[in-house]
This record gives structure tokens, sequence and C-alpha cells, in this order.
């Protein structure tokens, strides 16, 4: 693909890590810390999401832009690394509809909607949040059968137009939340392997990123509503349309397998309030 057709935005909060970041074109790395954010946004608080309360990723015309986190080598080792990323993306025909998310899941209406309510396996509240946004910005079509993707982790490629859109109902519904309850958004902490409930948080997810576990997932609901786009994946030296799996169809019960099973697999030994998420490593 050529260079000035796509700009991708790798951002961190670690200068030294940046600096270390494969020398191409293509790549334009960003530092959190120095946005032009209001003060109250500044902080980590948002983590990564800060980003999306810029206008950086569409500013400037490219026909696919993206944004990545920094670390994205480690965080999804089966996939084509960060500096090979303009090979992979040769995307022809439907461009303007295709996209790439390294933590995508196919799912209809309805999962989704089982998607969102088994936020709360992890983060107790969290779904009646999400809820409540898409029925503010009217964009709720969960009751359609048709299939969509849910991508997270705040890592994807879209085409300019896509980005567009996705800036303004991600920022739309950050800035409801955000008026209804500021940072204090009223979701818990629960341990995926053993049910425990806190307040303050558990293991290394605390209430220092509070903000930033919910509004990563306001992106992925941007995506489970577009029932147009067509999220692909590498597959060989190019890449395919991302397959149906089971996954979609255990949103209800899973969260509780799993914890029965982590449970079982401890053997009476203390939990460690560590586990897989989709795409990643042992968290």
């Amino acid at each position: 693909m050529p260079k000035e057709n796509l700009r991708v935005f790798v951002v961190s909060h670690d200068p030294e890590f940046l600096a270390k970041l494969p020398k191409r074109d293509f790549l334009e790395p960003i530092l959190l810390g120095e946005l032009a954010l209001p003060e109250k946004f500044a902080g980590n608080q948002l983590a990564e999401n800060r980003f999306l309360l810029t206008n950086i990723l569409t500013e400037n015309y490219f026909a696919q832009v993206g944004f990545v986190s920094a670390r994205w080598n480690e965080r999804f080792p089966t996939w084509p690394k960060l500096e090979r990323l303009d090979q992979f993306l040769e995307l022809r025909g439907e461009a303007n509809k295709l996209y790439f998310a390294p933590q995508t899941i196919l799912a209809t209406g309805r999962q989704v909607n089982n998607w969102i309510k088994a936020q709360d396996a992890v983060h107790p509240g969290m779904s009646n949040l999400l809820l409540d946004v898409l029925e503010k910005l009217s964009s709720n079509n969960l009751g359609d059968p048709a299939i969509r993707g849910i991508s997270m982790g705040n890592n994807f490629v879209v085409s300019h137009e896509v980005a567009t859109e996705l800036l303004e109902f991600w920022q739309r519904g950050f800035n409801y939340l955000f008026e209804k309850y500021g940072f204090d958004l009223p979701f818990e902490y629960r341990c995926a392997s053993c049910g425990i409930v806190s307040h303050q948080g558990v293991g290394r997810w605390d209430r220092s990123r509070h903000a930033g576990f919910l509004f990563e997932r306001l992106t992925a609901l941007y995506f489970a509503t577009r029932t147009d786009l067509i999220p692909i994946e590498p597959h060989g030296q190019g890449n395919r349309k991302v397959r149906r799996s089971l996954m979609a169809h255990g949103f209800t019960v899973g969260p509780l397998i799993y914890r029965w099973y982590k449970t079982f697999m401890r053997f009476g030994k203390p939990c460690q309030h560590e586990h897989e998420a989709l795409g990643k490593k042992k968290l």
C-alpha cells in the first residue's frame, strides 16, 4: 500500500518505549502525555482512550487510518508485526468497509446484547452504562440478526470515512457519560477466576484507570452496531474475512464456566486474580 494512503498512530504513555518503535513512514508515534487536552483529562484515568478525545485520527486525510498500542507486537504475537502492517493492509474493492482489529468476534445482535451483559462478569454495573449509551445515541440495532464484529482492545485500522463516524459515536458517548458521572462511573471489579468483588480493584485492574476500562468498550460498541463493516484477519501472505467461531455463543454461560474451571484448577490455592483475555497472553 502506498504510504500516502495509510497512517497508523501508535500511542503510549512511555517516551522511551515510543523511541524504540520501528522507523516507518506510515507509523506516527503519539505520546499520550503531550496531547493537547484539558487538565482533567490529561492523567492516566482514561489510559489510551485519551487519543480519541482528539481529532488527530482524521484531521489529515489518509485513505486508511489506525489507532494501535505501542505494545502491539507484544500483545498480538500471531499478527503481522507493527512495522509490516502496510504490507498486510493491501485492501481492494471493499476497502472503505473492510477493517481489522486483532480482538474481534463475529456475533448477531442478540449475541452482542449478551456480550454487553457479560461485561458485568468482570465489571459489575458496566452493562447498564453501555446500554444507556446505546439508547442515548439511537444506535441500538441489537434485534437485528445480521452478523457484525465485536472488536475489543482499542486497536484497529479503518477507512477515513469509518474513522470519522467512529470518533463521532465515541465522543458523543463519552460526553454523555462524563456529564452524568464524571470519572466516578458506577461499576466495580470482579475477578474472573474466583468471583471476588471490590470497589477499588482486583489484581492489576484498579481505579487508577477506571474510566479507561469502560470507554475501551465504547469503541467495541461502535463496531458492534455496524452490520455493514467487514473485519479481516491475517492469513498466509495476505488476509481473509474473519470467520465465525463458537465464542459468541458463550457470552451467557462462558464466564461462569471459566470461573468453575479456574476454581477447580487451583486445588484450594489462593487466587492470583489473573485471567487470559481474547487475543492476549495471560494478564
